[in-house]
């Protein structure tokens, strides 16, 4: 993400039946265009204890929290577009990672829902 615009990446949690994978893609959009958005606050809990959920096609390690968190949001007959740190930034990059923090305030103040997980 160009660190020069107020773009973030928005996860679609896809449909699906409560026994079916769980399965996301990203979209990166423009916090100027106001995008229609949940954002998540969760605990991230043991990094060491993950499950696997599907993002754009490719296997992803999600904590056992954010896991059951999405598994939670997650409906059967309608997508839900979230935004979720572990997941919308790229974690291995700490230039990406430093710009996203700052606009966190920004990100949460623009969400047009807020959902709060403790496990």
């Amino acid at each position: 993400l160009d660190p020069a615009f107020s773009k973030i990446r928005i996860l679609k949690l896809c449909q699906g039946a409560d026994s079916s994978p769980i399965r996301c893609e990203l979209q990166v959009v423009s916090l100027d265009d106001n995008p229609y958005y949940g954002a998540l606050s969760y605990v991230w809990g043991d990094c060491n204890i993950t499950k696997s959920i599907h993002v754009n096609e490719v296997r992803f390690e999600a904590t056992a929290n954010l896991f059951d968190f999405l598994h939670s949001l997650r409906l059967a007959t309608t997508d839900r577009y979230l935004w979720a740190d572990a997941i919308c930034i790229d974690q291995s990059n700490e230039e990406e990672k430093s710009h996203q923090i700052g606009l966190m305030t920004r990100i949460y103040r623009q969400a047009n829902e807020a959902h709060v997980w403790f496990g």
